[in-house]
């Protein structure tokens, strides 16, 4: 086994600091994102960073083929910076590269390449950095921020049922445990993106597929090295599993999306129809999904941003007209100070529906911690590196504490009365007022019509490229619609999500499904597998141990126990969640 040996701390390089995509500057002077018709680039890198710390999800620019990429290739760069096109230096960039060159003998030696970050090759190469240092830096509590924010969704409204089902002693260990779980690993990854891709070479037949995706490893004069770092978590895969294992996380993301955007027809509906209590729910799903699948139709999705801040509104909201009419109602049920019937254990006294409750709950809770696909996009945006650690732990210990608290609070208002969505208990108390309710249920019922399409972006884009349908990034900026193939493919998926629904007509149960399925995978196995690949030595090509990403004795007992752990609490969670009433 090859020894450890230290490596600097990797610095910033020209990428997409939140979503992992490489941001290639143009030689337009002052303009670091034209808006020309071959700049429109600039405007998606800035959808992905919205979109990925907004949402939580795995951008659609993390994906992107070659041939539809707004991302030059390396061989494009390379060509370009040889263009007399560029712009020509400044006073300052001048200055800045007479006393920063690249010597050729560091450029030999990738691993030393750390320490050049600063070398400036031309002007181009000067704006590409100089872009990233203002737009790609957070501080340590800006990142815990978007730490916590990724990891918060309406899956929450599910979480007093959860605990129902689990009781208080299951419920609340499961949550203490599944928090310090996902924060170990989220540190596991951080480890991992010390390490290096191996060298490229366009003639090495396993190194070559590399170059298809221009969003990594590309390969600059004064930085090769840190352009070899992985940038988000499907890089850290490759980079322990090689290649080949690429399409299979990219299944797994795009399943997880799709799962969730129909978990957001679910929600609207059930929102609907405790509006209007006479309304058929089939009906209301069908209307809810028309609606949905044609605010996937426009090109552009920038629009989307004027109602981008209404999940966090609607999670506020809802905490607080939870804890008001809990505290201004006085008799059980939904009160705080006549506390409803509550369990220690599940309520289920036979061994099979005790292991149902139980494991349907470990997916509703992990869900809630589930960010580790956005987690290598937030550490790269971090100015001090060595704050990920506390960083995480602040996220995580803010986002526990909502958890516990709403939960609580929840449970001990209806105990067992508790709806699976807390929002549906709220008109059944008369004694709630009734402006507050609906407001709750309004804000609830038009969340999924703000996430939807942005949460669908990256499987429609996806699947344009599987089927050979025009994506919307590379029609022409003049063009407000997305194809007539590809309008058809979104009316072909909501279809898909429409009958999902039917197999899983409660919101709680997809959920469950989709942390018990996807969430623990996510959160433990990978991480875990990647590290002790990585840490070992032993990852794909590895060229040695990385000193920052040496695995020790206990760590390793720790990540064969969460994988163990995950595997079986995701299996137990899947079959309680197909078979839930």
């Amino acid at each position: 086994m090859a020894s450890p040996i230290p490596l600097p701390a990797p610095s910033r390089t020209t990428s997409d600091s939140i979503s992992g995509s490489v941001i290639v500057a143009t030689p337009d002077e002052g303009d670091a994102f034209p808006s020309n018709s071959t700049g429109n680039r600039g405007k998606r890198v800035r959808f992905s960073n919205w979109f990925s710390e907004s949402f939580g999800a795995a951008s659609a620019f993390e994906r992107i083929s070659p041939s539809t990429s707004p991302i030059q290739s390396p061989s494009a760069v390379s060509d370009s910076n040889n263009s007399s096109n560029v712009a020509p230096l400044s006073s300052r960039q001048q200055g800045l590269a007479s006393s920063a060159t690249l010597s050729s003998s560091t450029a030999s030696q990738p691993l030393e390449a750390h320490r050049n970050v600063d070398a400036v090759g031309n002007g181009r190469d000067f704006e590409e950095r100089e872009v990233v240092d203002d737009l790609a830096t957070s501080t340590p509590l800006q990142a815990t921020l978007n730490s916590a924010n990724v990891m918060l969704g309406m899956g929450i409204i599910t979480l007093p049922y959860g605990l129902h089902i689990s009781g208080w002693v299951l419920g609340i260990s499961m949550l203490t445990l599944f928090a310090l779980t996902a924060q170990f690993t989220a540190k596991l990854l951080a480890k991992c993106m010390q390490v290096p891709f191996p060298e490229i070479s366009d003639d090495d037949p396993e190194t070559a597929p590399l170059l298809e995706n221009p969003h990594r490893h590309r390969r600059t004069a004064q930085n090769e090295s840190a352009s070899r770092l992985p940038t988000s978590l499907t890089d850290i895969v490759e980079l322990a599993f090689g290649p080949d294992s690429r399409p299979l996380i990219n299944f797994i993301f795009m399943f997880e999306l799709f799962a969730a955007a129909t978990g957001l027809i679910i929600l609207g509906a059930d929102s609907i129809v405790a509006l209007y209590p006479d309304l058929p729910m089939l009906p209301v799903k069908a209307g809810v999904t028309v609606i949905l699948v044609l605010s996937t139709l426009p090109r552009g999705m920038g629009w989307l941003a004027y109602t981008s801040f209404l999940g966090v509104v609607t999670v506020a909201s809802l905490f607080l007209i939870l804890v008001y009419n809990g505290l201004t109602t006085y008799v059980a049920p939904g009160s705080l100070w006549d506390w409803s019937k509550t369990d220690m254990w599940p309520r289920e006294t036979s061994a099979l529906g005790e292991v149902k409750s139980m494991w349907l709950a470990a997916g509703l809770f992990i869900i809630g911690l589930d960010a580790h696909a956005i987690f290598p996009g937030i550490y790269r945006d971090l100015k001090k590196k060595e704050k990920w650690g506390r960083v995480v732990e602040g996220a995580f210990f803010l986002n526990w504490s909502l958890y516990v608290g709403f939960a609580s609070v929840g449970y001990l208002m209806f105990g067992e009365d508790i709806l699976p969505q807390v929002t549906q208990n709220f008109p059944l108390v008369p004694t709630f007022p009734k402006a507050l309710t609906h407001f709750i249920l309004v804000l609830t019922a038009l969340n999924p019509f703000t996430k939807y399409a942005l949460i669908m972006a990256p499987v429609n884009l996806q699947m344009e490229q599987i089927l050979g349908i025009p994506t919307s990034l590379s029609l022409p900026a003049s063009r407000t619609l997305t194809t007539f193939r590809g309008a058809l493919l979104r009316i072909v998926l909501g279809v898909l999500a429409i009958l999902t629904t039917i197999l899983f007509p409660t919101f709680h149960v997809l959920i469950g499904l989709v942390g018990s399925f996807f969430s623990f995978m996510i959160v433990g196995v990978i991480p875990s597998m990647c590290y002790l690949r990585l840490g070992s030595g032993v990852g794909w090509r590895q060229e040695r141990i990385v000193e920052t990403c040496s695995i020790r004795d206990w760590e390793r007992v720790v990540c064969v126990v969460i994988i163990l752990a995950s595997l079986s609490l995701g299996a137990l969670g899947t079959v309680a969640s197909i078979f839930s009433e």
